[in-house]
């Protein structure tokens, strides 16, 4: 990473925590993190690749557009000679999505955000992929 871009992450980062909701966001994300480490532990495997951040507008939504992308990722990692993959996901996304794309949900994660979130709760799942 470059001296230029680990500069504006750190500068991103002390801007995020300068304000009250900046230190709210921050926890949450931290919390986030905690749920995803413990749902890998929980499945006691090591997968071969993750699927990070895969999100369309709302706004694109229904249209098909999910699907071709995710077509072009398992056709991405099909070339990288993976054959199975995972990503995250919880109840405040479309999880059913990925059901309907042939994903398994293998691990369950309740978490309370508490004070972090007007004590919502939420539900993390892994969602696995095999390719044939």
């Amino acid at each position: 990473m470059s001296v230029a871009i680990r500069l504006q992450l750190l500068l991103s980062t002390i801007s995020l925590y300068l304000s009250k909701e900046g230190r709210k966001i921050a926890k949450i994300f931290e919390c986030e993190d905690v749920a995803h480490k413990e749902l890998l532990m929980q499945c006691k495997k090591e997968y071969q690749g993750e699927l990070s951040y895969f999100i369309v507008s709302p706004k694109y939504r229904g249209k098909r557009i999910g699907k071709l992308l995710f077509q072009k990722a398992i056709d991405y990692i099909y070339s990288q000679k993976i054959s199975e993959f995972f990503l995250f996901t919880d109840t405040n996304c479309n999880y059913s999505f990925y059901e309907h794309l042939g994903m398994k949900s293998k691990c369950i994660k309740d978490y309370d955000f508490g004070e972090y979130n007007h004590s919502k709760k939420v539900s993390f799942f892994i969602y696995v992929y095999c390719i044939q």
